[in-house]
């Protein structure tokens, strides 16, 4: 049986405090969850670790909030991941350093202010090759405004209209 490929990509860019984060975080677990995919790999990016944190913070919190998400999660605090029990999946903090980042199986990325990218090596490698051996791979891309016109955020942004 063929395996059927797609990548879906949503863009979100909204001004901020309309709840971006609160709604990725959402998505992230429901990546890791809800889309039934064993060992599912499911990453939140950004420019540095404290932005790339937000996100993860309130998917911590929606969980821990969830009798029945905190009996199939479990937090690992110390490298901000969030591992589902039940099918060996898990979400994921990554931050700039796109040396490091080949050969990730990605089923998800949520990648919060990309209009923050110092350059676009990041989103390359978390977007060009990596989610190929997924179903369904979702490349979830949230950022507040930007102005510079050669960043990969311009770019994403005018392919989005």
């Amino acid at each position: 049986m063929a395996r059927t490929n797609y990548k879906r990509y949503f863009w979100n860019d909204e001004a901020k405090k309309q709840g971006k984060s609160e709604l990725a975080a959402a998505v992230a677990l429901l990546l890791t969850c809800g889309d039934f995919e064993h060992g599912g790999e499911v990453y939140g990016c950004a420019a540095d670790r404290q932005q790339a944190s937000i996100v993860f913070d309130v998917a911590v919190d929606m969980v821990e909030q969830s009798p029945a998400l905190k009996a199939r999660f479990k937090p690992v605090h110390s490298q901000k991941r969030l591992i589902y029990k039940p099918l060996g999946s898990f979400y994921q903090v990554l931050f700039a350093e796109a040396y490091t980042k080949h050969g990730l199986n990605v089923h998800g990325v949520v990648f919060d202010e990309l209009h923050a990218q110092p350059n676009r090596r990041l989103y390359d490698v978390m977007t060009h090759g990596s989610g190929d051996a997924r179903k369904q791979p979702l490349y979830f891309l949230i950022t507040t405004a930007g102005n510079d016109q050669h960043s990969i955020c311009y770019e994403v942004h005018q392919n989005a209209l």
